[in-house]
């Protein structure tokens, strides 16, 4: 789910986890090799709200923290992504939003 709303995405496509990643940056979106990942399970009355304060915030600057430390350790990994299972997402559709809502989805 790389790209636009991956939030939005993953409870349109019913998954019951998402993930966060820090990656090297290169010239690319989302396309750096990976630094760390952290699974971050989907609840049932998760909105995109919810879904991002708790990937994003919670999950999400923890794991910068521990890449900038692990950087400045001079231990920090580079797993290289593997393109055959990236996915890229844009801005939804009338047809994605109503996906969402079919799965009884909320943005708030």
């Amino acid at each position: 789910y790389q790209g636009l709303l991956p939030s939005f995405w993953v409870l349109a496509k019913g998954e019951t986890e998402t993930g966060v990643t820090v990656h090297w940056m290169d010239e690319r979106l989302d396309h750096g090799d990976v630094l760390l990942q952290r699974a971050v399970p989907i609840l049932p009355n998760d909105t995109v709200h919810s879904l991002v304060m708790r990937s994003k915030v919670e999950v999400g600057r923890h794991l910068l923290l521990e890449a900038i430390e692990r950087i400045e350790r001079g231990d920090a990994p580079r797993q290289p992504m593997d393109r055959s299972r990236a996915t890229y997402w844009s801005y939804p559709d009338a047809a994605a939003v109503r996906e969402f809502r079919a799965r009884r989805r909320r943005f708030i």
